[in-house]
């Protein structure tokens, strides 16, 4: 999916993330079919598609009903006072608060799986994700980088060992990070594996979810 997103550019067309994660499907499946049977691969992609349905329009209603409170209007004059030089890294800096939203919704299209398949629901995946998110994605411009420079100087391999070296090295702090969460207080609980008539209707209104938010976020 990156691959095809990132590009996109090169081909002179516009990068989708939809397009692309549909692209990804059906490369993925054209050469395992029976990928579709692997709990790895189901979620990989259910969390990604919730991601793109639900993580833009959830950040800008949290960011909406945060500038309506007291303390959001504050923080909002209080920013416009400082000096400009620091006011963009201000602002840049708030808006890694956009990760939750993601978060979050990896959780909800997660959740149901987690529950049926491993017996447990992890709540603390929503706070592992905040860290982990920023870090998967330095790793996957790393490993896509790595590939396109083995593609493009194949006679260069010692070129990309420290492009490697890096995803390598950021994979290792995306799998601490997982181990340290799970350890923390009420990190897990553990569940009877779900009705698969509870399954379904959480995605049910998980879809339904998703329409209403994109239904205020258009009449917004």
């Amino acid at each position: 999916m990156s691959a095809l997103a990132f590009g996109a550019p090169f081909a002179l067309r516009r990068g989708d993330s939809v397009l692309a994660l549909a692209g990804a499907l059906v490369v993925l499946l054209a050469f395992d079919p029976l990928q579709v049977f692997e709990i790895g691969f189901v979620f990989s992609f259910l969390c990604t598609g919730a991601i793109l349905a639900l993580a833009r329009p959830l950040s800008e209603a949290m960011a909406a009903e945060f500038r309506a409170t007291k303390a959001g209007g504050a923080f909002l004059r209080a920013t416009a006072r400082l000096p400009p030089l620091v006011r963009p890294a201000v602002r840049k800096t708030v808006r890694l608060a956009a990760i939750v939203p993601v978060s979050f919704a990896a959780w909800l299209a997660s959740a149901p799986l987690t529950a049926t398949v491993f017996g447990q629901l992890s709540p603390v995946s929503i706070l592992c994700n905040v860290a982990v998110i920023p870090l998967a994605a330095v790793s996957v411009v790393a490993a896509l980088a790595a590939l396109a420079e083995a593609a493009l100087f194949p006679s260069w391999v010692c070129a990309a060992l420290p492009v490697n070296k890096l995803a390598v090295a950021v994979a290792s702090l995306m799998a601490k990070a997982a181990s340290f969460a799970a350890e923390l207080p009420a990190a897990t609980f553990h569940t009877a594996p779900w009705h698969p008539g509870a399954v379904l209707a959480w995605y049910f209104g998980l879809v339904c979810f998703a329409a209403w938010l994109h239904r205020t976020d258009g009449d917004a």
